[in-house]
């Protein structure tokens, strides 16, 4: 199963952890495991491209996501809020191999 915890502070997304596998279908046929990278690597690319780099510390690694935001503006907490509800959107299709946590 994948675990996504997004930690608020003062109603934006300070941290965000996302681990596991969904075991959904063998590697490479996982639709779970690749809707889910997708949207953290578009997400990253984002904010990458538009130069916020010095906003956030990223760890990426095979089933684990971690980023922690050091600086949030308009747009890391637009492309971050963007990423909590597409990771919500496809707990909501498929709550067996996802599961979303928000914590405040």
């Amino acid at each position: 199963m994948i675990r996504a915890r997004f930690t608020h502070v003062d109603q934006t997304i300070r941290k965000i952890t996302i681990k596991g596998h969904a075991r959904q279908n063998e590697k490479g046929k996982d639709i779970v495991c690749a809707a889910i990278s997708t949207a953290i690597i578009v997400t990253m690319n984002a904010l990458e491209k538009l130069d916020r780099n010095e906003s956030y510390a990223c760890i990426l690694e095979d089933g684990y996501f971690q980023v922690t935001v050091d600086r949030n503006d308009e747009i890391v907490e637009g492309l971050l809020a963007n990423l909590e509800h597409t990771v919500k959107e496809i707990e909501n299709d498929y709550p067996k191999y996802v599961n979303y946590q928000k914590e405040e």
